[in-house]
């Protein structure tokens, strides 16, 4: 594969995303490798439900100088402006299998966080060939209902063009129905299966929305996985932890 960007200058972030269609779907990305790291699986980040491939800026300055680098959005992600409304998670997940076969990558290490976490959950366990190990931030085996009840108070704040009261930083480029549509998936759809590859799942302590108490009940004791806790709330990746994960 042939990386864009061989830095982590804030231009790079901002700069013109790589859209790639297969039949009617598109993806994004943006990628980053330094020459001597670019041969390695590279990193794949799949964000949050809210996120930008800059909100990754910090992990990958952490990262570079050890593997490639892959910020990929999806419909209803980032940039993206496709709704999908039709997709579940494994729709997504072929979507991402397709972009991986067309840039030549036969395996990776992905980083899912939040919503992103659901998807490369089910692409581990669909394709565990292609995962050297995977890591979830923010993770639930299912959306609780506390979770899910922020989530319809967010939609109604966001319902009534309320956006300031929801967080004007996260809905930057909002589009309602995709909100709703990505809530639909994270409402309707469980984490099912187990990944084979070694798995690292990071929770915040006092991280409101998906406490780690739900990501300890869904992972306490299964082979493989470990379970890191940080000291700080939810929506925040940290660099040291992910690098830590990634490299255990």
């Amino acid at each position: 594969m042939e990386y864009q960007y061989s830095n982590c200058r804030r231009s790079n972030f901002f700069g013109k995303h790589i859209e790639l269609q297969f039949g009617p779907f598109h993806t994004h990305h943006l990628s980053f490798a330094l020459p001597e790291t670019q041969n390695l699986p590279p990193v794949v980040f799949i964000g949050g439900a809210f996120q930008n491939a800059w909100s990754f800026r910090s992990e990958i300055s952490g990262l570079i100088d050890l593997r490639p680098i892959l910020l990929v959005e999806l419909p209803g992600q980032g940039g993206n402006t496709q709704v999908c409304a039709e997709f579940g998670f494994t729709e997504l997940v072929n979507l991402l299998a397709q972009l991986l076969d067309h840039l030549g990558l036969d395996k990776v290490l992905p980083v899912g966080l939040s919503y992103g976490a659901a998807i490369v959950h089910r692409f581990a366990v669909l394709h565990p060939e292609r995962v050297e190990k995977l890591v979830l931030v923010g993770v639930a085996p299912r959306l609780p209902d506390s979770a899910y009840r922020y989530a319809q108070a967010f939609a109604w704040l966001l319902h009534q063009d309320r956006k300031r009261a929801f967080a004007t930083a996260v809905t930057q480029h909002y589009q309602l129905e995709r909100f709703d549509a990505n809530l639909h998936r994270l409402h309707v759809e469980q984490l099912d299966g187990q990944p084979e590859p070694p798995t690292y799942v990071l929770a915040g302590r006092h991280d409101s929305f998906i406490p780690p108490h739900d990501a300890i009940v869904q992972h306490h004791g299964s082979w493989g996985i470990s379970i890191l806790i940080f000291q700080l709330t939810r929506y925040l990746m940290v660099p040291t932890l992910v690098t830590r994960a990634c490299y255990f």
